[in-house]
């Protein structure tokens, strides 16, 4: 029994991944170093439950030797399928149809384990008949497990999780809130699916749609001072929709553009417009024009995916002019214009030199979260149209001006901070479950609208609701249906 003891030690040596990469484990992620605690937890699962297994079994055998056993016959599986597997593909990453993987790898396991459990057993005089039966009966359990634990842990924590919401809605049932923040509320919302401008009546306490809305690109557009800029939603669902300057409140077109043309003929991968945002005093309209994305690399097999490659165009909105570009590049969504209405913020990369074209290899692509350092680090920047100078304003992102005093509200993962012109810090606030829409400060910045995650798994962006600043635990859900994206905080004339 040492000598077998030890053997299974050197194994896990050897092979330290392939002993982790027992039977369902490939499904996920084969020989991948994000999920080897994943797959080392299951693994030592099937162990414990196929150890039982043959204790019940096989009577006459110590518990201490039946985990050994166990532990022993799985390594082999594992080697086995993992052999299987990288001779059959080139790349251990590769991912099969799972119900043929599962078939394929509960196979391998069935050829590999029963005779070592009939060579193993041999004292006992275990035939080859039983052997087969209990080597088939300890992985049909095993696997079972594997996908029934899951599935039970799953519908477990959504079975709480809509307990836990339901009592979160009754809590935050505050409609008195929306009559309290200044000014007017507008979103862009799915109805028979057009998505159109809707705007909130704090006396009614429900959404109306604005007279005339045209149909738009739900996260590309801004309304301020009797303008709307927005990039038009065809009913093809082409990607060819122009973008639109246009005078409210009938929505007369001011400016058409087309969007290829905007940023010159120099770019040739796929474009298009993601945001948009209009000057406080409505002279101006800032386009976040995306022309590619930033890829860095990762190792032989993989690469970092960045983000969205972006440049900023200002417009003049009386001519449709350009009037000023950003000489450095943005990253992904974030464009908020400041209080003095010649600076406007966006995201960019600390490290300009990312922004390059570069060589990444293999087509499995990682977020930056995955990465160790601070080699992606980025922040906010700010473009003055005027000066045609680019400067680091503050960390975070997903910025939010209040328009009559012009302070910013700014997210940092699960926290929001509301910033000062100069970008010197006033508060900060915790926010729980904070969801990924976006963050608003109303105009006079005392209310803030935040989404927030609910219990339940699997929706990221979860309940729109209105808090006050100085006390964001009391709340009024403002989208119960999940109809509303984007948002704009208009103050009243």
């Amino acid at each position: 029994m040492k000598s077998r003891l030890s053997i299974v030690l050197l194994l896990m040596l050897v092979f330290p991944a392939t002993a982790r990469a027992d039977g369902f484990i490939p499904i996920l992620n084969f020989f991948s170093p994000d999920t080897w605690f994943t797959a080392l937890f299951a693994t030592a699962i099937i162990v414990l439950l196929e150890s039982g297994l043959l204790r019940w079994r096989i009577k006459g055998v110590t518990c201490k030797d039946t985990l050994k056993n166990a532990l022993l016959i799985n390594i082999a599986s594992s080697i086995a399928g993992s052999v299987v597997l990288l001779a059959a593909f080139d790349d251990p990453m590769w991912t099969l149809n799972i119900v043929y993987l599962v078939l394929i790898l509960f196979v391998v396991t069935l050829v590999v384990e029963i005779p070592i459990l009939h060579r193993l057993y041999r004292d006992q005089s275990l035939p080859w008949k039983r052997s087969v039966r209990i080597g088939l009966g300890i992985n049909i359990g095993s696997y079972g497990l594997i996908f029934a634990l899951p599935v039970g842990l799953i519908s477990g924590t959504v079975f709480i999780g809509d307990h836990l919401d339901k009592q979160d809605l009754a809590r935050w049932n505050h409609p008195e809130l929306p009559g309290l923040a200044a000014g007017t509320l507008y979103s862009c919302s799915r109805e028979n699916e057009d998505e159109r401008l809707w705007f909130y009546d704090a006396e009614g306490g429900d959404w109306i749609e604005v007279p005339n809305s045209p149909r738009m690109e739900p996260r590309v557009w801004d309304i301020e001072v009797g303008l709307c800029a927005y990039l038009g939603q065809s009913s093809d669902w082409d990607d060819d929709n122009k973008f639109y300057i246009t005078k409210l409140p009938d929505f007369a077109v001011l400016h058409e553009f087309n969007p290829g043309a905007m940023v010159g003929r120099q770019y040739d991968t796929w474009q298009r417009i993601t945001r948009v945002a209009i000057s406080p005093d409505g002279k101006s309209v800032a386009v976040l024009f995306r022309v590619g994305e930033v890829l860095a690399p990762r190792n032989d097999w993989s690469h970092f995916d960045v983000g969205q490659k972006s440049l900023v165009l200002i417009l003049d909105a009386a001519s449709g002019e350009e009037i000023a570009r950003s000489s450095r590049w943005g990253l992904n969504n974030d464009l908020c214009w400041m209080a003095d209405t010649r600076r406007i913020l966006y995201y960019s990369l600390d490290d300009a030199g990312l922004f390059e074209p570069t060589q990444v290899q293999g087509s499995t692509s990682y977020g930056i979260g995955y990465a160790k350092d601070d080699t992606f680090k980025g922040g906010l920047y700010s473009f003055d149209i005027q000066t045609s100078e680019t400067v680091r304003f503050a960390d975070g992102y997903d910025p939010s001006l209040a328009a009559e005093t012009g302070q910013l509200l700014v997210r940092d993962k699960t926290a929001l901070y509301l910033l000062e012109p100069d970008g010197t810090l006033v508060t900060r606030l915790e926010i729980p479950r904070l969801g990924l829409a976006d963050t608003l400060i109303s105009p006079r910045g005392d209310y803030i609208l935040a989404g927030i995650q609910p219990h339940t798994l699997f929706d990221q962006v979860g309940l729109t609701v209105l808090m006050p600043v100085n006390n964001p635990d009391l709340r009024h859900v403002m989208n119960k249906d999940y109809r509303f994206y984007t948002f704009k905080w208009l103050r009243t004339p």
